[in-house]
């Protein structure tokens, strides 16, 4: 998964706001970035590009009816990415994403 920073508050000295790093691991609501040891919080950055289980969880949302989207009930995605997924799935056309 690509992120993207938007927030380097207290840590301009390592992060760069804008820039997009690769995410190694997800821990304890932090994401563990390529090349860093640490953990940030996931809060400062925003998705910018799934790969893997993740695209394709996003492609199945995009494929259910939009109504159990608004309903919450779609029953894939889970956790705190769960509504800006369905965010994302509602501001898209209704044949998905091209």
């Amino acid at each position: 998964m690509i992120v993207r920073c938007i927030d380097n508050l207290f840590q301009a000295d390592v992060l760069v706001e804008g820039r997009e790093y690769e995410v190694r691991a997800e821990r304890d609501d932090c994401y563990i970035l390529s090349g860093f040891d640490k953990g940030f919080s996931k809060t400062r950055f925003e998705i910018v590009s799934l790969v893997g289980n993740g695209a394709q969880q996003i492609e199945q949302i995009l494929r259910r009816p939009r109504q159990a989207i608004q309903a919450g009930n779609n029953g894939l995605a889970r956790g705190p990415c769960a509504a800006r997924l369905a965010t994302v799935a509602l501001s898209l056309p209704a044949g998905g994403a091209s």
